[in-house]
C-alpha cells in the first residue's frame, strides 16, 4: 500500500505544478498604484486578463479604451477623478467583474456591450443620482451589485433585467432612498442579500418573501 500511496501523492503534486503554471500563463495582471498620471498608460500588456488602477489622477477615459484586451475579465478604477466613460470604452470586451469606485461618475457608463458577460458591478462612492432601467438589460449573469454611496433618491429600476437572472445581492447603501415597494423586489428569483443601510426608508420589504 505504501508504494501506491506515494504514487497518488506524487500525482497530486503534479497537477497541482501544473495547475500553478497553467494560472500564471494565462493570467496577466495590470496594477497601477498611486502614480501621477492623467490617463490610462498605453503600454498596458495587450494580454492582460485583469486591470486595477489605485488613488491615480486619472481624468479621463479615452474611446475604446478597453477594446484591445480581448482577454480582459476585471477591472477595478478606485479613488481616480474620472466622470464619463465613453460608450464604446468596453466594446468587444467580455468583462466579467467591473468596480468603478470612488470616481466622479454622474452617470452609469454604457454597459450594453458587456451585459451578457458581467457578473459583478460595482459603482460605489460616486455622484450618481439616477440609474435608468435600461442598464440591466441582458445582464443575465449579474450576480452582484452595489450602488452604495451615490447620490440616489430612488430604488434602481431592475424591470429590465431578464427574467431568469441570477441576482444575489443589491447594495444601495448611503443615498437618500425614501420608498421601496415589494414590487420592487419582485423580479429577483434568487436575491439573497439587499443592503439599504443609512438611507431615508421607513420601511424594507422581506426578501424571505420574494
Amino acid at each position: 500500500m505504501a508504494p501506491a500511496c506515494l504514487h497518488f501523492s506524487w500525482i497530486v503534486r503534479v497537477l497541482f505544478v501544473l495547475c500553478c503554471w497553467v494560472h500564471f500563463a494565462f493570467t496577466e495582471e495590470f496594477t497601477l498604484d498611486r502614480a501621477n498620471v492623467t490617463e490610462i498608460p498605453r503600454d498596458i500588456p495587450i494580454n492582460s486578463t485583469e486591470i486595477r488602477i489605485y488613488s491615480t489622477p486619472i481624468l479621463s477615459i479615452r474611446h475604446c479604451e478597453f477594446s484591445k484586451f480581448t482577454k480582459l475579465t476585471y477591472v477595478y478604477l478606485h479613488n481616480t477623478n474620472v466622470s464619463t466613460i465613453p460608450a464604446d470604452a468596453f466594446a468587444d470586451t467580455e468583462i466579467q467583474t467591473l468596480y468603478l469606485e470612488y470616481c466622479k461618475l454622474e452617470e452609469v457608463p454604457n454597459l450594453s456591450p458587456i451585459a451578457a458577460s458581467l457578473e459583478r458591478l460595482s459603482l460605489s462612492g460616486n455622484k450618481i443620482r439616477f440609474i435608468p432601467a435600461d442598464t440591466f438589460k441582458g445582464m443575465i449573469n449579474l450576480r452582484y451589485v452595489n450602488f452604495g454611496w451615490n447620490l440616489l433618491t430612488e430604488f434602481p429600476d431592475f424591470s429590465a433585467l431578464p427574467s431568469n437572472n441570477v441576482l444575489q445581492t443589491v447594495s444601495v447603501y448611503y443615498n437618500s432612498i425614501s420608498n421601496l415597494r415589494h414590487s420592487a423586489l419582485s423580479m429577483f428569483r434568487e436575491l439573497e442579500t439587499l443592503n439599504v443601510q443609512s438611507n431615508k426608508l421607513t420601511r424594507v420589504p422581506n426578501i424571505q418573501g420574494l
